[in-house]
């Protein structure tokens, strides 16, 4: 065959290659280089051809799938052979494919062969077969066997890398999904009691991520300003109960420990275990101190703790079994969200704080106001009313609330008082021995500022059935409320000159803050004491002046006497004199002694008006007469 025919085949050869692999299938241009009934395989499962017109649409799939990427290939021809006749032709190739990306460039390796026909001066192509080598020694492992058992191997190996990392992601898309359920509790927290919700929420979420055996979430937070307690906001998981409770530090080595641990350091961590003897004091301790009922506790043979630290506290949880490593990794992922809540927490206590502070300050404002608007004595009972209402406004449990004033030591008590019974606004009554007296006794020989008393019921009704015998008028209702009310709490704050005390007769008792609060409420008041007794003085001289005045005008009258029958006009003006001055009496008059007849004359005038003659009376057989006359003599 001559070299003109073979140079023919070569390029015809090349232009049927770059087409079919770059997909170029511009109308007509593929045609002129194939048979009409041309049969191919290619590399895939479904490149099986019989027509030209199939192979365009392989070109066409091709094309739309290459269409972001770049190709580029070298055809190395490794047996090119043509029949005898000069007019068939066999040609097989190597072929690499390089597929570039963005991210990376794809090297393939493929194997091509093609037979061509000779027609009306030109070559066509009747067949092709394409195929993608596996890199597999034949002389080793002639079907592949093995290397499909390393394929399958590796493939497998693949699958469970990425059914675990599937697994993983799932996982922590859980684990954020309960974080981000908890940060949506914290951030709607409006009062400091919301934190019992954010612990219900951990609890929830921590079981929902298949935490076992979970007995409580909670969380301690240390008083400010000192480290004698913490606040313990918890939920119990499987009661499905929230409880707050204030615990003392120092009431058990374990709570002391986790609390050193927590203000050790912001990042601190501590467990504890309780077993066997350890447990049961565990047990019996949470008795001792009240705290929350847990019968599951009781059965249970060990329960474990685990606290992460927040600076002034911690968030902790307990559970019936041990902690692993990932459980502990969740929880303190919960740490780091809580993080927020207690920030949340102690922007809202401080809120809470500057609140009550600022209703304190308004109720003081009242009793300071109405203290120093006091323009007569009496009008103390005003004020302790004020104080009381104010009280009761601030949320404060009290039934009866009072003023101790002109205080001696067993000396007769003087009280003004507010109260919801039947009862007098002052109330004086002689000392007798009790609790509550001999607390105010010791508290003023001490110099002590408060006390607080605490009755039962029997001691309650012994102090109040003495009381009130000394208190006339009360109604039987009113005594029937005190005697069967459950016991007494009172606190009561000393000061110089006055006293305040509250009770309820719940028989709860106050709380530090109650206490404080009420004597802020004494304190106002001794600031305005010194305004009661100048009242009181400026009282007093006036009533003087009045009797000065009174005792005047009888005086000129008795004075300017001409006859004895005038005394009668002197017992008239004594008796207005009397009455001018506030006192009730039915009659008054002068009393003469006639000592050598034994006798007592006597000038009378009532309100019905002054008798028009005297009259004379035995002055010793009469007992009223002989007692004046007896003072009388004695001056």
């Amino acid at each position: 065959m001559n070299e003109e025919k073979v140079k023919l085949l070569q390029d015809t050869h090349k232009a049927f290659m770059d087409i079919g692999i770059g997909g170029y299938d511009q109308p007509g241009e593929l045609d002129q280089y194939i048979a009409e009934d041309i049969m191919g395989f290619g590399t895939t499962i479904d490149e099986k051809m019989f027509f030209s017109s199939e192979l365009h649409d392989l070109l066409a799939r091709q094309r739309e799938q290459t269409k972001d990427l770049q190709l580029q290939w070298k055809i190395q021809t490794i047996k090119l052979h043509i029949a005898p006749d000069g007019n068939s032709a066999f040609i097989a190739d190597d072929i690499f494919l390089y597929i570039i990306t963005p991210e990376e460039t794809i090297e393939m390796y493929l194997r091509y062969s093609s037979v061509w026909e000779y027609h009306h001066d030109g070559w066509i192509s009747v067949h092709f077969h394409g195929s993608k080598p596996e890199h597999v020694e034949s002389a080793q492992d002639t079907f592949g066997l093995e290397s499909w058992k390393q394929q399958k191997a590796e493939l497998l190996k693949l699958v469970e890398e990425r059914t675990a990392d599937l697994q993983n992601k799932n996982r922590e898309l859980e684990i954020e999904t309960s974080l981000e359920r908890v940060r949506t509790v914290a951030m709607s927290m409006s009062k400091p009691d919301d934190m019992l919700e954010v612990c219900r929420m951990i609890s929830d979420q921590l079981t929902s991520l298949g935490i076992k055996e979970l007995r409580n979430v909670q969380t301690a937070i240390i008083d400010e300003g000192g480290h004698e307690n913490y606040m313990n906001y918890q939920h119990f998981s499987q009661y499905g109960e929230g409880r707050i409770e204030k615990v003392e530090i120092a009431k058990h080595p374990a709570v002391q420990d986790m609390i050193r641990h927590m203000q050790a350091s912001p990042d601190a961590f501590f467990s504890h275990s309780f077993e066997g003897t350890a447990l049961e004091q565990w047990k019996q301790y949470r008795k001792d101190e009240n705290q929350f009922p847990d019968s599951i506790l009781e059965a249970a043979t060990s329960v474990h703790f685990y606290f992460y630290s927040i600076g002034e506290g911690g968030l902790g949880l307990s559970a019936y079994v041990l902690f692993n490593k990932e459980d502990l990794n969740v929880f303190h992922r919960f740490r780091n969200v809580f993080a927020l809540a207690y920030k949340r927490f102690r922007d809202i206590e401080q809120a809470v704080t500057q609140a009550r502070e600022a209703q304190i300050e308004a109720a003081l404002e009242k009793v300071r106001s109405r203290s120093m608007g006091m323009q007569k004595s009496e009008e103390l009972k005003d004020v302790i009313q004020i104080v009381c209402q104010q009280l009761t406004h601030l949320k404060i449990n009290l039934d009866h609330a009072g003023f101790v004033v002109d205080y001696t030591l067993r000396g007769d008590w003087h009280f003004w008082i507010a109260d919801e019974q039947d009862i007098p606004s002052k109330i004086t009554h002689p000392y007798f021995d009790s609790v509550w007296a001999n607390q105010f006794n010791d508290a003023k020989e001490k110099g002590a500022d408060f006390f607080a008393t605490n009755l039962n019921f029997e001691e309650k009704n012994k102090f109040y059935s003495e009381l009130l015998s000394y208190v006339p008028g009360i109604p039987e209702k009113s005594k029937e409320f005190y005697l069967n009310c459950p016991g007494l709490a009172a606190t009561t704050v000393l000061f110089d000159h006055v006293s305040l005390y509250i009770e309820n007769f719940s028989g709860i008792p106050y709380s530090d803050e109650e206490n404080k609060i009420l004597m802020r409420f004494g304190k106002v008041f001794q600031q305005t004491y010194t305004r009661f007794n100048d009242i009181q003085k400026a009282e007093a001289q006036a009533i003087e002046a009045k009797i000065e005045t009174a005792l005047e005008k009888i005086r000129s009258r008795t004075m300017a006497m001409q006859h004895s029958d005038e005394l009668q006009n002197a017992a008239i003006l004594l008796f207005q004199q009397v009455q001018s001055l506030g006192i009730k009496t039915g009659s008054c008059g002068f009393f003469i002694w006639i000592e050598n007849e034994k006798t007592a004359m006597v000038w009378n005038s009532s309100q019905e008006g002054g008798l028009q003659i005297p009259f004379k009376l035995p002055h010793t057989e009469i007992p009223h007469y002989k007692r004046v006359y007896e003072a009388a003599k004695k001056g």
